[in-house]
């Protein structure tokens, strides 16, 4: 069922604002539609790449054979590095969204964090 979901999966392109390239945005609102954007991607990624642990997981534990069960756990490690990849970028990725806001509204414009 999890192979067939994320089988159907695919990448959506997101197309710009019309109000994109007027002459009125500013460049700060054009970076925070960029950060969004990859702020979409980040976690389009971590969800696939998620599930793909989790499949992990499962073919570990109902596997008994030594070798493969190893290899498996091998492919585990290198996907849950991969994952705190990806959290260490979303974290990034937030506090640039941060500074974009506060350079173009002030500091004390947001008071919580996202």
């Amino acid at each position: 069922m999890i192979k067939k979901l994320n089988s159907d999966r695919f990448l959506r392109e997101r197309i710009l604002p019309d109000w994109y390239n007027d002459k009125g945005t500013t460049d700060f609102t054009r970076v925070d539609i960029q950060l969004y954007d990859i702020k979409f991607r980040l976690d389009e990624l971590r969800d696939r790449i998620f599930l793909h642990a989790l499949r992990l997981r499962h073919a570990i534990t109902h596997t008994s054979s030594k070798q493969v069960k190893a290899e498996l756990k091998l492919q585990e490690r290198i996907v849950k590095g991969n994952l705190d990849n990806i959290e260490k970028l979303q974290k990034e990725n937030a506090q640039a969204r941060r500074q974009n806001m506060e350079k173009e509204y002030g500091k004390d414009f947001f008071n919580w964090d996202y």
